[in-house]
């Protein structure tokens, strides 16, 4: 499918068509970061019933006529590319992740590696001739080493006063101990609250999506409404012409 022929000026949506479109729009809707084609196929039933020529009429319809981006990603690293949908109350387009909207033809070219002098291709000269590697460190003769003096280690003894700071009296350890158990206690305490203010969101949060689903469908019914409105009034048009 060439979203780029798609026309201008898109013919009225058949009214056979108009649930097929209902459909498409609040399945692509719910899709926050955009939608593939094919997912919707897959995923809308009604749109499995279509033939190629309905579906892509449908795809450019919504492509003109809706708030919905139809444009197409290209797989990062392999060729091939898909149609994507994504509705504009979201944002602007976007591919996801291993995609990109930019064509292969149109991306940059990747610049290969370039060596400096002293890499590897000289390495690898130098081996080649025979010549020996110049070593990383100089040898240490064995005299300077037995040279070199020998520094006995001492291990120093912990002072009395560090001795002293170490013991901790029974009432230090008690208050800890009190000090421990407070921290424990308040932690409980809050992880209560969260719960308890858990539950009390739970049947809010159904309520609203119970209400934003009565919504939708009230949405739906209203399209169709108008739909059997419209071809009503060609048809009265065609009787009084």
């Amino acid at each position: 499918m060439n979203l780029n022929n798609t026309p201008k000026n898109v013919p009225k949506l058949p009214p056979k068509l108009q649930r097929h479109l209902s459909e498409l729009k609040s399945y692509v809707d719910r899709q926050v970061d955009g939608v593939s084609l094919a997912m919707v196929q897959r995923k809308v039933s009604v749109l499995q019933t279509m033939t190629s020529k309905e579906l892509e009429f449908l795809v450019q319809f919504v492509h003109v006529r809706e708030r919905i981006h139809v444009y197409t990603i290209y797989p990062v690293g392999r060729p091939g590319s898909a149609i994507y949908l994504r509705h504009s109350r979201h944002g602007e387009p976007m591919a996801p992740m291993g995609h990109t909207l930019t064509p292969p033809e149109e991306r940059q070219p990747t610049q290969a590696p370039h060596y400096v002098p002293g890499d590897l291709k000289d390495i690898a000269a130098n081996l080649k001739w025979g010549a020996a590697p110049e070593p990383a460190m100089p040898i240490v003769e064995k005299e300077t080493i037995k040279e070199m003096p020998i520094q006995e280690s001492k291990t120093s003894l912990p002072t009395e006063p560090v001795l002293k700071a170490l013991k901790h009296t029974p009432a230090e350890l008690r208050r800890q101990a009190e000090e421990m158990l407070r921290q424990a206690e308040m932690q409980e305490r809050e992880t209560q609250e969260k719960d308890m203010f858990q539950k009390r969101l739970g049947p809010i949060k159904t309520d609203l999506l119970r209400a934003a689903h009565k919504l939708r469908n009230a949405a739906d019914e209203l399209i169709d409404a108008m739909a059997e409105m419209e071809q009503a009034t060609d048809r009265l048009k065609n009787l009084t012409a």
